[in-house]
């Protein structure tokens, strides 16, 4: 997978004094493709907002539980 530097415009991108990589998207306009991103990235990503977005990612995560359950 490509890293985050290179899936998002640079003015979408800012650091952190620490370090971390910020990425701020005002207007999604495809919420699948954003979404497989931040599932790429595993528990390094966090959607802060639009809530309607994380509530799309906690419902994908909750067909990937319910499909590997018994794993």
């Amino acid at each position: 997978m490509a890293s985050a530097l290179d899936c998002f415009y640079a003015e979408e991108k800012s650091f952190e004094p620490d370090g971390e990589l910020i990425v701020r998207i005002v207007n999604p306009t495809d919420a699948d493709w954003l979404l497989s991103q931040v599932l790429g990235y595993g528990g390094s990503a966090y959607i802060e907002e639009p809530v309607w977005l994380r509530e799309e990612l906690r419902a994908k995560l909750a067909n990937l539980r319910a499909r590997y359950g018994e794993v």
